[in-house]
C-alpha cells in the first residue's frame, strides 16, 4: 500500500495551497505553527512543499525539514542526534558549520549523560545568535506525533526554553494526527504545545480536482483501467482521503478489467462489496480507526454522535473524519462508515462471534483465539468478514482467495475444500456451523451471532 500513494511534485493540492500560505505566514510572524491531520493525508508532502515554496520565495529564514522516522534510537540523545543531522546538513556551506559540527560529535558519543542537551542547546544557540546567522531557524518537525506522546519531557522543556530565549528568530512546525495538547498531559508537553495554541490547521482531504489530477498520474504511469466518470463514485468511496483514494482506486481498476475480461455488468452494490473485502481499503481504515481514542470511537459507534459527545465530535469534525450532512453528523466517506458499521455490528454481539485484527491478522472466535489459518483460509476469511451477513459469491471467492487468474481454474469442489478447513479452525462444531455458512446456489456468508 506505501508504494499505492505517490505524490508527483506538480499537482493541484486542492487546500494544500492555502494550508501552506497560512503556515508560511504564521511562520513570518514568528510564530510555531502545528499541522494536524489523519494517517494518510499527506501531512508529509504538505510540508516538503512547504520547505520548497519557503526556498522559492526567498523567505529570510532557514527552513530544516526533519523527519522524526529517522531516528536512530527512540531517545533524547536520538532526537537531538537527527534534528541537530539535519540542521548542519542544511547549513553546510556557512561559516557555523565548524561548530555545529563540534556540537554534532559530542551529541553522538556525550561524555556524560548531560552533554547531549547542552551541545544541543549551544549548537541551536549558535545559529541564533551567529553574526553570519540567517534571519529565522524554522525547524519543520515531520512524524512528530512519537516523540510528542513519549519523549521525556526534559527535550520539550529545552525545546520550550530555547524558543522563548529567541522569540524572534527560532520557531517549530510540527506534523501530527491531532491537536498537540490532546496528545499528553505532562508538564513538559504542556509547556510546548501552548506555543501553537494560536496557530493549529488541520489538513482536510483532496478536493475533487486535486483527488482527479492525483488518479489521473496513476492512470498515466500505472495504466489504470479508470475514467474521469470513475471520479465521482471514488469520491463517495473515499471522501477524498489520499490513501483511501489509492487504495480504491486500484482496486476498482483491478474490477473493471475483469468485468470486461468476463464480459461481466459491473454494479454499484458489485463495486463496493468489493472495495469492503479490499485488504488495501480495509487497511486505511483499520489505520484511521487505530488513531481514535475510545470516546472517539464510541461516538462513531453511535447513531446519533452528537449526543452527549460534542467535545469528541468538534475533534472528529475538525480531522474531518465527521462531516454534517443533512443535519446530521457521519463519517467522511462510505468505506469508513462501512468499516465503522461493522464494528458496531462485533461491539453489538459482544464477545460472541468471529472478530478479524486486519493489522495484526489475529483471528478470535467467542472471544478466544483462534487456531493459525494458512494464508488462503486468512483471505477466505477475511473476503467474508468484509461482507459480513452478505452472501459471497463464487466469482468474489476466487478472485479474493485466488486471484483472478484462476477464475476459470477454481472448481467449486476446491472452494468448498477450503470452507471445510476454515470450518474446522474457526467453527465450535464444524457439522454443525453457526458462522461460515454456505448457501446453496448462491455464495458463502459469514453470520454475525
Amino acid at each position: 500500500m506505501a508504494n499505492l500513494l505517490r505524490w508527483p511534485e506538480a499537482l493541484p493540492l486542492g487546500g494544500r495551497e492555502s494550508k501552506i500560505t497560512a503556515i508560511l505566514a504564521d511562520a513570518a510572524e514568528g510564530r510555531c505553527v502545528a499541522l494536524a491531520g489523519v494517517s494518510n493525508s499527506g501531512k508529509s508532502f504538505t510540508l516538503r512543499a512547504l520547505c520548497r515554496a519557503a526556498e522559492a520565495r526567498g523567505e529570510q529564514a532557514v527552513f530544516v525539514y526533519v523527519d522524526c522516522n529517522r531516528m536512530v534510537a527512540f531517545s533524547d540523545q536520538g532526537f537531538y542526534e537527527l534534528v541537530l543531522r539535519c540542521v548542519k546538513t542544511t547549513l553546510a556551506a556557512s561559516p557555523l558549520a565548524p561548530t555545529l559540527e563540534r556540537c554534532y560529535e559530542d551529541i553522538v558519543s556525550p561524555g556524560s549523560p548531560f552533554l547531549a542537551h547542552l551541545r544541543f542547546s549551544e549548537a541551536i544557540t549558535t545559529v541564533c545568535e551567529g553574526e553570519e546567522s540567517p534571519q529565522r531557524l524554522v525547524l519543520v518537525l515531520d512524524e512528530f506525533d512519537e516523540i510528542m506522546r513519549d519523549i521525556d519531557d526534559r527535550v520539550l522543556l529545552n525545546l520550550r526554553a530555547l524558543r522563548d530565549t529567541y522569540p524572534a528568530r527560532l520557531s517549530y512546525v510540527t506534523a501530527c494526527g491531532r491537536r498537540l495538547s490532546a496528545m499528553r498531559h505532562s508538564h513538559g508537553s504542556e509547556e510546548f504545545a501552548e506555543l501553537f495554541g494560536q496557530a493549529t490547521h488541520f489538513l482536510p482531504p483532496l478536493s475533487a480536482e486535486a483527488a482527479a489530477a492525483l488518479v489521473g498520474r496513476w492512470v498515466c504511469e500505472d495504466n489504470l483501467a479508470l475514467t474521469p466518470a470513475e471520479m465521482p463514485l471514488l469520491m463517495v468511496e473515499t471522501g477524498g482521503h489520499p490513501g483511501l483514494l489509492a487504495a480504491a482506486g486500484y482496486a476498482l481498476s483491478t474490477l473493471r478489467l475483469e468485468a470486461q475480461a468476463m464480459r461481466r455488468t459491473l454494479t454499484l452494490a458489485r463495486i463496493e462489496d468489493q472495495l469492503d473485502s479490499d485488504i488495501a481499503c480495509q487497511e486505511e481504515c483499520s489505520k484511521l480507526w487505530q488513531e481514535l481514542d475510545d470516546d472517539e470511537r464510541h461516538a462513531l459507534l453511535q447513531e446519533a454522535p452528537e449526543e452527549g459527545t460534542i467535545t469528541v465530535c468538534q475533534s472528529l469534525l475538525e480531522r474531518h473524519l465527521l462531516q454534517r450532512a443533512e443535519g446530521r453528523l457521519r463519517p467522511f466517506c462510505r468505506l469508513f462508515a462501512a468499516y465503522a458499521h461493522r464494528q458496531r455490528i462485533m461491539r453489538q454481539a459482544g464477545a460472541r462471534g468471529v472478530r478479524v485484527d486486519v493489522d495484526s491478522g489475529s483471528v478470535w472466535v467467542d472471544g478466544r483465539p483462534a487456531p493459525t489459518l494458512t494464508d488462503l483460509e486468512y483471505r477466505l476469511l477475511l473476503v467474508l468478514y468484509g461482507h459480513l451477513d452478505k452472501i459471497v459469491d463464487r466469482y468474489t471467492v476466487v478472485q479474493a482467495v485466488w486471484g483472478d487468474q484462476y477464475i476459470e481454474e477454481v472448481e467449486d469442489a476446491r472452494i468448498e475444500k477450503l470452507m471445510s478447513r476454515l470450518r474446522q479452525k474457526i467453527e465450535p462444531n464444524s457439522a454443525e456451523p453457526r458462522y461460515l455458512l454456505t448457501i446453496r446456489g448462491r455464495g458463502y456468508k459469514l453470520a454475525s451471532p
